[in-house]
């Protein structure tokens, strides 16, 4: 995901007067996003079990329990199997309680504790700073202090899951130098994966059923986000960044990653993947459907005929969908989450 171009190596900011636009229109958006994730938390028909403050300057965690977890003779001291969740918004807007339906459901359908947790955002807060606030965090929910505020993670089985921007989190958190809590399963959505190429290489990087559809509602925002969140002068290349250039060995054992067929950040992400269990030469044109490596350690799904945030229910003026396509995107997202919960629970956290 950028302006830039690849062979620079690092990234350059624009000129100060295209600088000036786009902070003017990230202020504009974040305003919007505040505004409806606001909404959102007061009106939310899935609340979490718990919130808990995690770090000094930020809001609270939103922690999801599996609904039947008192209720089946546990104790709040009995250790599940536990993800952390790290929402989307280019890095420059959203909170966890955006993602309340999907991590509700996760809890639910796969006996797991949620822990979705907020982070310093773009353009104030800069690459590297949402990672280490997020690690800080991962850390302060892992100490035990002999109370009932402890929560009860399971150390043996930990993951993260990131949405759009998250998905781009989840995967970089794992290469920071400082100790970070083992990592054992990742799941990232829609992410962006590089910010080595401009937006319309990334337009003609989609594949011809994507391309014929014409541009994609993300492509606009590209380089605004990108100019919000990357510092000039960071190497494009650096793993911290740009997970596609991280080795699959800094990385967690088991990685399902999930794309959206008509988004620009798609390709990027299936070629990292391809990548990582050698099929780089097969991946082609028009993409693969699904991908799988390393006795199904590594998967990759293509949600067909979706758009980047096809898991969200986006605004209808962005969305621009008609009731079919609705009722495909509900059940291509449904048959995809079901896929994930399968080999979430009988492989990472399976005991």
């Amino acid at each position: 995901m950028a302006s830039s171009s690849l062979s620079s190596k690092t990234f350059v900011a624009p000129p100060l007067f295209k600088a000036f636009v786009y902070a003017f229109h990230l202020g504009l958006l974040k305003s919007f996003a505040y505004i409806g994730s606001t909404i959102a938390a007061r009106k939310t028909k899935f609340p979490p079990t718990i919130t808990k403050k995690l770090h000094p300057s930020l809001g609270e965690a939103r922690i999801f329990f599996p609904p039947d977890y008192t209720s089946t003779g546990k104790s709040r001291s009995d250790p599940l199997p536990t993800l952390f969740s790290i929402h989307g918004g280019g890095f420059c807007m959203g909170q966890p309680v955006n993602d309340d339906h999907i991590n509700a459901r996760l809890a639910a359908n796969c006996g797991v504790l949620v822990i979705a947790l907020p982070y310093p955002l773009a353009p104030g807060n800069s690459y590297p700073a949402p990672l280490y606030a997020l690690v800080s965090q991962m850390r302060r929910a892992l100490q035990k202090t002999g109370t009932t505020e402890d929560l009860p993670i399971d150390t043996s089985r930990i993951g993260v899951i990131g949405f759009s921007a998250g998905g781009n989190l989840a995967l970089t958190i794992q290469q920071l130098d400082e100790a970070v809590p083992e990592i054992k399963a990742t799941i990232a959505i829609c992410p962006p994966v590089s910010f080595g190429l401009t937006v319309p290489e990334l337009l003609e990087r989609r594949t011809p059923a994507a391309r014929a559809k014409g541009d994609d509602f993300l492509a606009p925002w590209v380089p605004r986000m990108e100019w919000g969140y990357v510092p000039a002068g960071t190497p494009l290349e650096d793993p911290k960044l740009s997970p596609k250039f991280a080795t699959l060995n800094s990385l967690s054992e088991w990685i399902f990653v999930v794309g959206a067929e008509y988004d620009v950040l798609c390709a990027e992400a299936g070629e990292m993947v391809a990548k990582w269990i050698g099929e780089e030469e097969e991946y082609g044109e028009n993409g693969r459907e699904e991908m799988s490596g390393r006795n199904g350690k590594i998967r990759w799904v293509l949600a067909k005929g979706q758009k980047h945030s096809y898991d969200h229910d986006i605004p209808p003026v962005v969305a621009n969908e008609t009731p079919e396509q609705l009722k495909e995107r509900k059940r291509v997202d449904e048959e995809i989450w079901n896929k994930i919960e399968t080999w979430l629970v009988n492989g990472p956290f399976r005991k």
